[in-house]
């Protein structure tokens, strides 16, 4: 039962290595505020139109 553990703990930390980028986590968040800005702006502007043409 040890042998299984610690072959899955290398094969791990390699994989969360080039996929576990702190580019990822910290992109999310500042590009999750400037982008639902655009979206509610964009919708708005949207939503009033298709109002105005109804």
């Amino acid at each position: 039962m040890a042998a299984p553990p610690l072959a899955l703990v290398p094969p791990l930390p390699e994989l969360p290595s080039p996929s576990e980028p702190p580019m990822r986590p910290q992109g999310v968040r500042p590009v999750s505020q400037p982008r639902p800005v655009v979206v509610d702006d964009y919708d708005d502007s949207m939503w009033e139109e298709g109002l105005a043409s109804w």
